[in-house]
Order: structure tokens, then sequence, then C-alpha cells
């Protein structure tokens, strides 16, 4: 997003004419790295919202209502001791730098009018929010700084505040002085080198000047008279006539937002009425795509590790059965020394003797040890042979439970995917932790033994896929989370579904009659089913049916798990919602 000097510029004429002479009533923190103030200008209720999260640092104003952190921070506590029911008297920007400055006429300590300043700095990771007294003493920052006296600026209670460092590039002013710099220009990026040598501008503000000039971003060379029409073009970026706020849509989904529109950026455009409208409606939309993007990707890395983990555990487990699978040897071994102590002699390391559990009866060594009796090298074989069988059982039981493990996360995966919000994904990770282990069931009473818990409080839990065919509504699970709640839900006759013997959705198809509904009403139920499966891809797929009633829930068997006392099965094709 261009949130350089130049969009900023824009933004902060907007905000004078909007807030001047306003009054602040309230402020609060929703985060540790943002502030929110609620400001009476103009007969209007205006929110003002200042994020300095290094991610992406923000000034803007809002509809949003936001809810404040439990424990105020200290920091919110010296700026309603300052500024509440402070008149803001102007808002002004750092000339071509991401800095703010709101003069305000607020209170010092003894209750007086003091003419103060809060400062908006929004640089990446030294993004700030700072309160300064008119002779530049700051009162507070919300980021402290270090005192490190290799610090470029120090920032920090009592300290008289600095702006940024000058950069020795050139403010675009003047048409003759933009033009004497872009004489320098001897070929090759064109857009880095006006990064490198003009203040104030984004990759995409210079990207759409050049675009505007020549019809495409990729210019090697500027000959004179190409120079000035680059150089009015990027004059002209500064001209108020050319604002119209705007943001640029792919499918209905925000991609950024422009104090113009910037023609090299492909998307439909959506204009706004105000800049920070622009801004709220992609922060409010491409941000939420974008943070429910880094979810997905957190509990796919979550599940992907997890996977990782449980396949290093059933290597281990095979390997470990693969070390024991000669245990029929050891008993073989200990019987055939007993039959034939008779020909074992004093000091003897091994004996040959004839195997009679083999078909051809051939001869098999036995080792000895010449400083125990042959009786007690019998039993250690036994014992062998019983330590080996022991472990190749219960290794059975872990490897089934690991290999179920590595088909239920499987199967988180693709409820991942079919995931549209963070509630779903946090019942996802949920999901995830109960079956590695690592979350404790909280809900049991320890107390009562038998006894419901009362204090026990119902999670509510995100809503399934709905569809209507054929005057029924279908249900569709998108999560084990989804699929207990529409267990719970449903009525007696209504008809449930589930791929047959592998990990999918519940599928619920509402009946309110005692017989099946029409053929095709059952079909489509099953295609779902098995597309809301690990079966998807693999084509047509038994699709177990049957009514609700019919359908038990496993005690202490997990999310999503049942068993079937009466049912049906047909072959269906994945289809999913059209």
């Amino acid at each position: 997003m261009p949130f350089d000097a130049l969009n900023l510029k824009y933004l902060t004429n907007e905000m004078d004419t909007l807030l001047k002479n306003g009054r602040i009533d309230k402020i609060v923190m929703p985060t540790f790295d943002s502030v929110v103030f609620s400001i009476r200008a103009n007969n209007k209720n205006q929110t003002l919202y200042i994020s300095v999260n290094p991610s992406s640092p923000r000034i803007h104003l809002t509809s949003q209502k936001f809810t404040a952190l439990e424990k105020p921070p200290s920091y919110l506590m010296h700026l309603r001791k300052y500024l509440t029911y402070a008149r803001v008297l102007n808002v002004r920007q750092l000339e071509f730098e991401r800095v703010i400055f709101f003069d305000l006429d607020a209170k010092d300590d003894l209750g007086n009018i003091e003419k103060m300043t809060l400062i908006v700095e929004l640089m990446g990771k030294n993004s700030n929010l700072i309160l300064s007294k008119l002779d530049g003493t700051v009162t507070d920052t919300l980021k402290k700084n270090s005192l490190d006296l290799n610090a470029k600026r120090v920032l920090f209670s009592g300290s008289i505040y600095a702006p940024p460092p000058p950069q020795d590039k050139l403010g675009i002013k003047c048409s003759k002085e933009v033009s004497s710099v872009l004489g320098a220009f001897e070929g090759g990026n064109l857009t880095n080198f006006v990064l490198t040598n003009f203040l104030g501008l984004a990759k995409s503000s210079v990207e759409d000047a050049t675009f505007r000039a020549f019809g495409t971003i990729k210019i090697e060379n500027l000959c004179h008279k190409t120079r000035e029409r680059f150089a009015t073009e990027l004059i002209g970026m500064y001209d108020i006539r050319t604002f119209s706020p705007c943001v640029k849509t792919v499918e209905n989904k925000a991609i950024d937002f422009f104090y113009r529109n910037y023609l090299h950026v492909s998307g439909d455009r959506k204009e706004c009425e105000t800049l920070s409208d622009a801004i709220e409606f992609y922060f409010s939309t491409g941000e939420k795509i974008s943070t429910l993007s880094k979810e997905k990707n957190r509990v796919t890395l979550s599940i992907e590790s997890a996977t990782k983990k449980e396949k290093k555990r059933l290597d281990e487990i095979i390997n470990k059965m693969l070390a024991c699978e000669n245990f029929e040897e050891d008993k073989i071994k200990g019987d055939l020394l007993l039959s034939n102590l008779h020909l074992i002699k004093k000091n003897d390391k091994s004996i040959s003797v004839q195997n009679y559990y083999s078909e051809s009866l051939d001869s098999i060594v036995i080792e000895l040890d010449p400083t125990k009796t042959p009786q007690v090298v019998a039993q250690k074989f036994f014992k062998t042979y019983h330590k080996k069988k022991k472990t190749i059982d219960a290794n059975k039981v872990f490897k089934e439970r690991s290999q179920n493990n590595l088909e239920h996360f499987e199967y988180l995966l693709s409820c991942v995917n079919n995931a549209t919000c963070e509630k779903e994904l946090n019942e996802i990770s949920s999901e995830l932790d109960s079956v590695v282990g690592k979350r404790k069931n909280q809900n049991k009473d320890k107390i009562g033994k038998g006894k419901p818990n009362k204090n026990k409080k119902e999670v509510s839990v995100s809503a399934p896929i709905l569809i209507e065919f054929m005057s029924h509504t279908i249900k569709i699970g998108k999560n084990n989370a989804q699929n207990d709640a529409l267990f719970k839900s449903a009525k007696p006759n209504d008809i449930w579904l589930h791929v047959k013997g592998n990990f999918g959705s519940h599928v619920i198809i509402e009946n309110k009659t005692t017989d099946f509904p029409p053929d095709e009403v059952i079909v489509r139920g099953a295609e779902l089913a098995a597309f809301y499966s690990k079966e998807k891809a693999s084509g047509k797929t038994n699709v177990d049916y049957t009514f609700i009633k019919n359908v038990k829930k496993l005690k202490d068997g997990g999310l999503g798990k049942v068993t079937l006392t009466t049912f049906y099965t047909l072959l269906a094709e994945p289809k999913g919602v059209e």
C-alpha cells in the first residue's frame, strides 16, 4: 500500500479540514500499539485511529467500533491526563516525510491551557506516537527509545523532540529542479532512480507517474523531451485537482488504496468520498483477507509441524517393530536348547542342532555362554521372546494410532482450506491441540464424579455451510467442531451422511417426515459428503447415510466421532457447493 508522504499529504489536508477546532472527548487503546481518539468536530463525532504496528502503521478516520484493553497502559493514562477535552488547532505534515503533527490546546499539570503537539511517525519498524510540549520537550512516547550512544535519535520523556534525520534527496516542488535531477539519469531502472533521488514517494506512486507519462512503467532512457514530460507528471502528483480517493479491487477484494486512480494498477476502481474511507475500506476488507491468509498459514504450519513429528514417531515405531520381528526365533532357540541339553558339553560356546520347527529340518547354530548353564541361556531366550512380542503388540497399537493421527492431520489441512473466518481456524487449532495432547480437558468435573459440571460454559461454534436443494436444507460441517454441533442440533428424522471409513464432514439433511427424502436429495447430500472429505480426489466413493436417530456419539471418542446402528451406503461423485 502506498502509505508514502505523498498520500499522507492529502490525508493530512483532509484531517485538518474535518478535525480543526474539534474537542477530544475520549481516548482508548484497543491494542498496545494503537490509540483511538473520539473527537467532536463540526457538529459531528469523528473517530481517529492511529496504529504504530511495525507491519502496518497507519492513521485515518474510521466508523469502526473498538474494544479497549482491560488494563489501561501507562501511556494511555498519560494521554488522558493531558489530552482529554483538548482542542485540535490544526493538523500538519513534516514536508515530504511520513510524520504528522496534531497541534493542540491541552492542559498542563495545574489544569491551565497549554499548547502541546501529538506527533505521529509512520516509518515502519520506527513508527511511534509522541506527545511533546510547545518547546519540543517530550512528555512521553508510545515506544520507548534506547539510550544507545550510537542511536541517531533519542526519544524519551524529558528529551527535546528531533525529527527524523534529513535524507540527501530532493523534495518535488519546482519543475526546473526536478528536470535537472532527472538529467543525471544515465539509463537503467527509472523507478529506482526516482526513489533514490526524490523524497516522499512509494514505488507504486512513481510507477503511476511513469505510466501516465509514457504508457508503461519500464523506461530505461530519457531524452530532453521525455524528461520534461516526466518532470511535469511528478510535479502534477502534488496538484490538489488530481485528488480522487479510491480503492482498487479484484473480485470484490480490496488490493490497495490511493489518493487518485493509479492507472497502472489493474482491478476495478471503487470511488470513495474521502481518503480515510478508502483506507478503512482497504483495511476492513483487504486486510481481513490478508489476516485470514496469514492465520491459515499459521495453522497450516502447525499442522505440518505436528505431521512431521508424527511421521518421525511412526518411523521410530516401525523400526522398533522391525528390530523385534524375529521374536519367534528366540522361542525356537529356547525350545531347541532345552530339547538338546544332552548334546551340550562343558565350555561349549555354541551348538548346532536340527530345527524341527522347519519343514526342511535344517540345522541351526545356537550361541551359548560358557559362564552360564544351558537352562539359564534358554530362559534368557524365552525372556527376550516375550519382551519382543510385547513390544510388537504394544507398538501395533501405537502404529495404528499414529497412522490415524496422520490421516486426521491430513483432514485438518483440508479443513483449513475450507475455512472462511478466523473462528473456524481457531476451532481447527483447538482440535489439533487435542490430538497432539497439548491441551488439557478443563471441562471435566474433578469434584463430583459423574455429576454434571454446572460451571461449564457453552462455547459458540462457527456456522456450517447451508444450501437449499429441492425444498430441503442441507448443512455441511467444515470441521469437527461444526460436525459435533450439527449432530447435537439435528432432529431424530433428519438424514445423516458421511464418507465411509475415512475423515470427512458430517452432512445433515433436514427432514420433516418419517420417510427418506427423494433420491435426488440423498444423492446431493452424498456428493457433498464425498467432496468435503479425504476422499475428495479419489473420484467416486462410498458414503453412508441413515436417520440421525441411528447415529450414536462415541463416549470420549473426541470431536465428530460416532457409531452407527443401521445405515445404507451409496456410491457418490464428489461435488461441492455451486
